[in-house]
């Protein structure tokens, strides 16, 4: 097996971390204790990208990259423990990014950072001079119009190595174009597009069309063929074999009766995606929800017998007026040995985020049946700012349960109407009780 296969084993592992084996029976009653990694982000303005979670330093422990969207500016925020993070800045002059993935892409044994256009090449021993700045790499077929929002590392082609799949949007042009790239070279990346003109085509009404789709996880087999397939608003995208040039063919969502996603929104359809078997028949479901917009909510797609059919269903939440779900994740966060969900509203009173006056809401959905009957239901961890956009679940602090960390795009004054309000990136401590057996 090879290094990067691995890799991204041992990411499947913390992301999907199984409690089984632990000394600990279920939380019943979640809590998390809030800290902020930085308060507040400089400047005073919109917009965060480069947003990945990964052991940069090799030091066993997780640390943070981030991008600032109006400065240009990306930096690695390393975890010196005790809630603490020491921020050092690794490259300038990054603008008009959002989506990144950190893999290690030269094969050295260290995460580098991959964003729209670039990666940075991790120079090494930044556990003793962590003020370096990183290497640039312009690499080939970069989707450079406007901002990638989704940029994902899965392994496509199935040789035990990532690939890196993007999407862009693409506002200018109304095309959206989804593509994707051989890094096996590092330094001389081979790229072919999955799909030209999403917007034109399949949303013609609405010149916006598709805005994101397959981010944080929406890639995996639906088929039960083996090999990796792709979540989008539009349909599902079927991996033609690896076959580098091959045609990915799109089974629409209008074949199996439904739709998703909330048409003609602002920034264009937009959803966050995450494909597992939720119901441990094995076939991978989706797991998603409605973003960018206001009223979003939190739906399963059963998929039958390998992608014979899809059923889809909205799980239960919180009554009233919804804001946008940015934040997405699915992993075992009770520790029963099946898989729960997170979403989170995302912090933004900007372009129909959110209703006017709505407080976001962190919220669980705890599977309450068992690994073969999935039943959710859900528990509101944290109302108000500081709100939610891109978070990660991961054990930050390594005592074996799932922690959050999460950013800001748009800070609000919340229901207190703070004339102060601030940019951020915070840290979710996971202080839940556990009953030991």
């Amino acid at each position: 097996m090879s290094y990067k296969n691995i890799i991204l084993s041992l990411l499947l592992v913390i992301v999907f971390f199984n409690f089984s084996n632990s000394v600990y029976s279920q939380v019943d009653t979640f809590k998390f204790k809030h800290f902020y990694i930085e308060f507040p982000l400089e400047p005073d303005t919109y917009g965060t990208g480069g947003f990945t979670v990964n052991d940069f330093d090799n030091d066993g422990d997780m640390d943070i990259t981030l991008q600032r969207h109006q400065t240009g500016k990306v930096y690695w925020y390393q975890n010196v423990g005790s809630e603490r993070w020491n921020k050092y800045e690794i490259a300038s002059e990054i603008y008009n990014q959002l989506g990144a993935a950190s893999i290690d892409v030269n094969n050295d044994g260290r995460f580098d950072l991959v964003m729209g256009t670039f990666w940075l090449e991790n120079p090494g021993n930044i556990l003793e001079t962590p003020n370096q700045l990183w290497i640039k790499h312009i690499y080939n077929g970069a989707l450079i119009e406007t901002e990638n929002h989704d940029i994902v590392a899965a392994d496509i082609s199935r040789d035990g190595n990532p690939e890196i799949l993007v999407y862009s949007q693409q506002f200018n042009s109304g095309a959206g174009v989804m593509r994707w790239y051989d890094i096996s070279d590092p330094y001389n990346w081979k790229y072919t597009d999955i799909d030209t003109f999403i917007n034109k085509r399949e949303m013609p009404e609405w010149n916006n069309g598709v805005h994101a789709g397959f981010a944080p996880n929406g890639i995996g087999d639906l088929n039960n063929d083996g090999w990796s397939d792709i979540v989008m608003p539009t349909g599902w995208y079927e991996n033609p074999k690896g076959q580098f040039n091959g045609q990915w063919r799109i089974h629409r969502w209008t074949d199996y009766g439904f739709t998703i996603g909330i048409p003609k929104t602002p920034y264009g359809t937009s959803i966050r995606s995450w494909i597992c078997d939720m119901d441990d028949d094995d076939c991978n479901d989706i797991v998603f929800t409605d973003c960018d917009v206001e009223n979003s909510k939190l739906y399963l797609i059963r998929n039958i017998k390998g992608a014979a059919h899809f059923k889809l269903e909205t799980l239960p939440f919180p009554e009233g007026p919804s804001g946008s779900l940015h934040s997405l994740g699915v992993a075992d966060m009770d520790g029963d040995g099946d898989l729960d969900i997170f979403a989170g509203e995302q912090e933004d009173p900007d372009m129909e985020m959110k209703p006017k006056g709505l407080a976001e809401h962190g919220i669980l959905w705890v599977n309450k049946g068992d690994r073969n009957n999935p039943v959710f239901d859900y528990q509101v961890i944290h109302t108000d700012n500081p709100g939610w956009h891109d978070t990660i679940l991961r054990d930050m602090d390594g005592d074996g349960d799932i922690d959050m960390v999460t950013k800001v795009w748009n800070a609000d004054e919340g229901i207190d109407n703070n004339p102060d309000r601030k940019w951020h990136l915070s840290y979710w401590r996971n202080d839940s009780e556990k009953t030991r057996k």
